[in-house]
């Protein structure tokens, strides 16, 4: 196998697993259809880098085409996952942002549409990539914007945000990371004189970013925080617990922290552990008040000695 072939078993790959996840039963609103934006501009960027590189050797007009499309994909996915981004954190000024940056997009598939972005493409070990113009920078420029100003959005909403915002914003940013990080990565080589690709690394960068938020969607990582805190707990409390005592525990331990992760959202909370709103506030408000007694009999006596 040639080494350019390894690159389009990697996108095929890539963009076969992205199928399959988007295919997946989902609810319909704002956020699961940005993300299934996503998903198909990550598919289209798959294809076309599959479709250049099985054909790279056998039609020069067609892999023109085929890689100016692939470019294009790439610039569509950058604006999409902002779009998400905006969209997670509802944002208030989305719509003026996401003209800036669309607006941006546009000149840059212009630019590239008319010649004046990339003057061809050249193989680079096993990636192929672009032989840039004096106006290239343009679109580095819109990708490195692009990318810091998610993370930096992210970021701050996942500090600053409430309730289930920050949650998403903290998810989004755990997953999307690694895209940018090869995005960077692959600048800043380029600006030290380096023939660097994204290539097999971005392919894997987008494919864990689909992932992970299928994961965080249907709460499997969610779960598994609250059901792993609980345990630890368990075990640290286990000489001071009684047998009859340990079915409470868990209980309470469960639902603790369900409402600690869902920022006290009874509904929420309720999902997470399988039970019901009414049933999870109940022992709540019981596990809280216990708590609170317990802590004023130890405030109380020294509060004597004083």
């Amino acid at each position: 196998m040639e080494q350019i072939q390894i690159l389009g078993l990697a996108s095929l790959t890539a963009g076969i697993v992205k199928i399959a996840i988007l295919l997946s039963p989902q609810a319909q609103n704002k956020f699961t259809s940005a993300f299934a934006l996503v998903c198909i501009s990550m598919i289209f960027q798959n294809a076309f880098e599959f479709l250049a590189t099985i054909s790279y050797y056998k039609n020069p007009a067609l892999i023109s085409f085929l890689l100016h499309s692939q470019v294009l994909s790439i610039i569509f996915l950058i604006f999409c996952l902002f779009v998400f981004t905006l969209t997670v954190i509802q944002s208030k000024h989305a719509r003026e942002l996401a003209s800036i940056f669309g607006l941006w997009g546009l000149v840059c598939t212009y630019l590239l549409l008319n010649g004046h972005l990339v003057l061809g493409y050249e193989q680079a070990s096993y990636s192929i990539v672009p032989a840039p113009t004096k106006l290239h920078p343009l679109f580095n420029a819109y990708a490195f914007t692009t990318f810091a100003s998610m993370l930096f959005i992210l970021s701050r909403s996942s500090l600053k945000a409430n309730g289930e915002i920050r949650t998403k914003s903290l998810q989004v940013l755990i997953a999307i990371i690694p895209i940018c990080l090869v995005g960077f990565t692959v600048q800043l080589l380029k600006l030290l004189g380096f023939n660097a690709s994204a290539a097999i690394y971005m392919s894997i960068a987008t494919t864990f970013f689909i992932a992970i938020m299928m994961l965080y969607k249907s709460d499997r990582i969610t779960i598994f925080k609250i059901k792993w805190t609980v345990i630890w707990r368990l075990a640290a409390s286990m000489r001071d617990v009684k047998l009859g005592k340990w079915v409470e525990l868990v209980e309470e331990l469960m639902v603790k922290e369900a409402m600690h992760i869902s920022d006290n959202n009874q509904t929420e909370a309720a999902k997470l552990i399988k039970s019901n709103q009414t049933t999870v506030g109940r022992k709540f408000k019981k596990y809280e008040s216990e708590s609170t007694g317990e802590l004023k009999c130890i405030t109380s006596p020294l509060q004597g000695k004083h």
